[in-house]
């Protein structure tokens, strides 16, 4: 459709199709439907401008979010959430499902249980205390029985032992069958036992009797363990490298954006669409006028104004002359010279509207928007950096953005330093949320019962007569005490004496004896000797081995029957006397 203005007759020929009337006022104004679409400064509003006047619901189909200035909903970014991950830690996070390790966690975690006998095991906030058995509970272990040949009695009340051979002066192993106990042979041991090397690490073998065991090489060690996320092994070194965290996190993120979707994630203020949350939110207000406006279920029908309707907005003054026709909707008139003026030029025999073609122009006698007509030349009160906002007036306002978020003429956005906190995350309890599982593990350590059995195993030390046995695959730990030991029985011989108790059990009647003590001793080892009831003028004499000295001497002397010395070993090579 083509309009032109000429002195004389003006026709418009062809199909009309608009919504409302068009109208050019007086300083340039122009107006669609009542609406200023250009004012008298030449100001645009109410439209997109891409080239052309545009309707908005039309420019904002076409749009995306690249076309839309940032607001209070920030885009995301992996920056932005970098950020926020890098400046959070245990701290800030709420506790899930793995706990955060507590002193009070750990105490209400473990316990002791007595099972009975000997001495004592309890408990006390993680502390573990285990007393051994006292030397009367000690004593009642033990007891004495006589034979045909030797006289036997044990005080439990002192934990004396005595013991009187009757006669063994006629009797040696030689007089004795060999029944179903066999006398002991070195042969009969080393075809008695082997060794079955079962493979794995390491190795066991067996020649004579002797067991060598060899343990695990390095190598042997560490080819059972390897390396994985976020984990590198290196000739037993284990490190975890900051490119191999970082590359493993962006892994992770990854991974789980890629299996979401908003199906996954709960529904904030911020809305899921819905067509009836639309049909709710949206409405059609036919404000009367010409033609008809109106909504249901989100479908809007527009009925533009029919014939009759247009013709009623058009009448002839200023002296014209209307044809008799004017009711089928034509016109003819004469327009003299002197019409022009304001926004109208009339020039051979043309009337027509006088452009400004620096942003307005004229195409196939069209008047629309250059495409670059709008130029900050003409939005004098718009700086590099700032916004486009609508006031009460719904007129453009230039603002800037600032505070904690601002932006450069780049449109390069910043976040101020420390303006991200805790508070802007969601630290709730659903599936998406941000947990402990979501962030690295700092100076507040995970609670873990792994962690619980390390640090009480850590904490139990072995004493003397108590070994520990911590299981870590099974969890377990077992506290053991040494079984009582029996006397150990010495005849009229030079012997070693073994730690616990050792006691003559005949006279001596041939020379003095040395009883030399043990050369391996380990700190807080006590030996216990007894003489024999009588030593027919002999002496017993406890000898140290190498430069250990008892007391500051290498030997001590027993003459009296039945003396007895207690021995306990210091370190540092020395025995004390008790």
């Amino acid at each position: 459709m083509a309009y032109k203005f000429q002195l004389g007759a003006a026709i418009m020929s062809g199909a009309l199709s608009q919504e409302g009337t068009i109208n050019v006022k007086d300083a340039g104004t122009i107006q669609i439907a009542g609406t200023n679409v250009v004012d008298a400064s030449r100001n645009v509003s109410g439209s997109t401008l891409d080239g052309q006047i545009q309707n908005p619901a039309t420019a904002l189909a076409l749009a995306d979010t690249d076309d839309v200035a940032e607001g209070l909903n920030l885009y995301y970014t992996a920056a932005r959430w970098d950020s926020k991950m890098a400046a959070a830690d245990t701290d800030d996070l709420s506790e899930g499902a793995n706990l955060y390790y507590t002193d009070a966690r750990v105490h209400a975690a473990v316990s002791a249980v007595d099972a009975g006998g000997d001495g004592s095991f309890s408990e006390t906030n993680g502390v573990f205390t285990y007393t051994g058995p006292s030397a009367a509970e000690a004593r009642l272990h033990l007891s004495a029985s006589s034979t045909t040949s030797i006289s036997a009695s044990y005080s439990k009340a002192t934990g004396i032992m005595t013991a009187k051979v009757q006669s063994l002066s006629e009797f040696d192993t030689d007089d004795v069958a060999e029944g179903g106990n066999l006398y002991y042979t070195d042969a009969r041991v080393h075809t008695a036992v082997s060794a079955v090397d079962a493979g794995g690490d390491g190795s066991l073998s067996e020649t004579n009797g002797v067991f060598t065991y060899t343990g695990p090489s390095a190598s042997e060690t560490r080819a059972h363990f390897s390396g994985g996320e976020m984990i590198e092994i290196s000739s037993g070194e284990v490190k975890i490298t900051a490119a191999t965290f970082s590359a493993s996190s962006d892994v992770r993120f990854d991974a789980k954006l890629a299996l979401a979707d908003t199906g996954d994630l709960s529904e904030g203020a911020n809305l899921y669409y819905t067509d009836a949350r639309v049909h709710t939110a949206v409405s059609a207000v036919d404000a009367g006028g010409d033609g008809s406006f109106s909504e249901t279920n989100g479908v809007f029908t527009y009925t533009g104004p029919s014939a009759s309707e247009t013709r009623a907005h058009f009448s002839a003054s200023m002296g014209q002359t209307i044809s008799s026709s004017y009711a089928a909707g034509v016109f003819s008139s004469n327009l003299m010279a002197s019409a022009a003026g304001a926004a109208l030029g009339f020039s051979s025999g043309v009337l027509g509207v006088n452009v400004d073609d620096s942003g307005i122009e004229v195409a196939s006698d069209t008047i629309q928007l250059k495409a670059l007509g709008v130029t900050l030349a003409k939005m004098a009160d718009v700086a590099d950096g700032k916004f486009l906002l609508g006031n009460v007036s719904n007129r453009p306002v230039a603002v800037t953005m600032g505070g904690d978020v601002s932006m450069n003429n780049a449109g390069l956005v910043s976040i101020g330093a420390d303006k991200v906190k805790d508070i802007h995350l969601d630290w709730g309890t659903g599936v998406e949320q941000i947990s402990t599982a979501d962030i690295p593990e700092q100076t507040n350590l995970f609670y873990t019962a792994e962690r619980v059995d390390d640090q009480v195993s850590g904490l139990l030390v072995a004493g003397k007569g108590i070994t520990l046995a911590y299981d870590d695959g099974a969890g377990s730990l077992t506290i053991t005490s040494q079984a009582a030991v029996a006397p150990v029985a010495i005849g009229d011989a030079d012997a070693d004496l073994a730690e616990g108790f050792n006691f003559g059990s005949v006279s001596f009647t041939t020379a003095d004896r040395t009883w030399t003590l043990p050369s391996s001793p380990t700190e807080g080892d006590v030996v216990h000797v007894k003489a024999p009831d009588d030593l027919n003028g002999r002496r017993l004499i406890i000898a140290t081995a190498g430069s250990h000295v008892i007391d500051g001497n290498d030997t001590v002397d027993l003459e009296s029957p039945g003396a007895a010395i207690n021995m306990i070993y210091a370190g540092s090579n020395a025995w004390l006397l008790f």
